[in-house]
């Protein structure tokens, strides 16, 4: 808490932007409605970020770069700095790979390739990456999981990045089945990424943020979520930046707009909201 007579925060300074914010507009998950001059690249979006609403954070998720080779991964960094900003984390959207398949060959291809994601981490000085746990045949077999994750996390803490858990379907789909597989793997370079919105009631909601965020690294901060119906519901961010603030998070609130109309508009709209709560 602050004292009396510490100066107040800058919320901006605890808030930022994720590229799923914006995917509609990179070539790798382009809507199918935009035109090729709406296209932006990585290289792009930190400035257009920090232009448009003074965020210097960020999260950069993985098919969002172009490339893993040293000199792209180089001037992605390069351009994070000409902003004064920072990379906070990696959410790492891997094609063909599952951290709980029960094919053993499989499971160490999968690890592999979340490992050079974590190399990757390193080079544009992100701390933390995301990886999903994937699906066993059978949901109660937690052994693959707990084999990749003590790896990954071994790995990462090798090379100072953290690896985290975001709740996010699979062995991951609620916040309990998370912090069970959490202490199983029995690893202090393991850790979560609590979603606002990627619980499907508000009863599971605000429990599930409780158990989440004590091990929060980075937070997506969603102000409103989709229904089964296909409407949008708007979120309390008031009650779970609270939790958060209950739980002594002290990281970085990324906003990741999912919402209809135009993104930009969107995250805009987030921004104010996140920085209201956090005021």
């Amino acid at each position: 808490m602050r004292g009396a007579s510490d100066p107040p925060a800058n919320p901006i300074d605890r808030i930022g932007v994720s590229t799923w914010s914006l995917h509609t507009r990179f070539q790798a998950t382009r809507g199918k409605d935009v035109p090729d001059q709406d296209l932006i690249k990585l290289l792009d979006f930190f400035a257009i970020v920090n232009q448009r609403w003074g965020v210097r954070n960020f999260e950069c998720v993985n098919v969002h770069f172009e490339s893993q080779e040293p000199a792209y991964l180089a001037s992605v960094r390069k351009a994070v700095e000409s902003v004064q900003g920072k990379i906070h984390n990696i959410p790492c959207d891997i094609r063909g790979t599952n951290l709980s398949n029960d094919d053993e060959a499989e499971r160490r291809r999968s690890v592999a390739a979340v490992k050079t994601w974590i190399d990757s981490a390193v080079a544009v000085g992100s701390p933390s990456i995301r990886c999903n746990t994937g699906r066993s045949k059978d949901p109660a077999n937690l052994d693959p999981a707990v084999r990749s994750y003590r790896q990954l996390s071994e790995y990462g803490a090798g090379k100072k990045v953290r690896v985290i858990i975001e709740n996010h379907g699979g062995l991951s789909s609620s916040a309990e089945a998370i912090m069970k597989l959490i202490r199983a793997v029995d690893h202090p370079n393991l850790g979560t990424l609590p979603d606002f919105g990627n619980f499907p009631t508000d009863e599971e909601r605000y429990p599930g943020l409780e158990l989440m965020f004590p091990l929060g690294r980075i937070a997506h901060a969603k102000v409103g979520r989709t229904n089964q119906q296909g409407e949008w519901v708007s979120l309390d961010v008031d009650r779970c930046v609270r939790v958060a603030e209950r739980a002594g998070f002290k990281g970085i609130f990324s906003v990741e707009y999912e919402g209809p109309g135009d993104p930009y508009e969107g995250v805009a709209q987030s921004i104010a909201v996140l920085k209201k709560a956090l005021a």
